[in-house]
């Protein structure tokens, strides 16, 4: 006999971690690691790199734009902050 299966259901194992699943594990390892870069480097060093490791490896951009992105963002926030609100970060 056979069985009829509901046309939601698939057959065989589901698998533990789907795409999308590891694709949310994936952010929230970037997310923890920028904020333990934070609490250890301080914020004006762990922005950057995390920048540049970020766009590097999860984006899959060049060198150069990872670089780029990151230098003029690490300015911004340097100007904003230090220069224009007179804060420290």
């Amino acid at each position: 006999d056979a069985v009829e299966m509901e046309p939601g259901q698939a057959e065989g194992p589901v698998p533990f971690l789907t795409a999308k699943t590891r694709r949310i594990f994936g952010m929230w390892a970037w997310v923890i690691a920028l904020a333990t870069g934070i609490n250890f480097l301080g914020f004006l060093v762990a922005a950057p790199c995390f920048l540049v490791t970020f766009i590097r490896f999860f984006a899959k951009r060049s060198w150069t734009l990872s670089l780029t992105i990151a230098a003029s963002f690490t300015f911004c926030l340097y100007f904003i902050f230090y220069v224009g609100l007179k804060a420290q970060l």
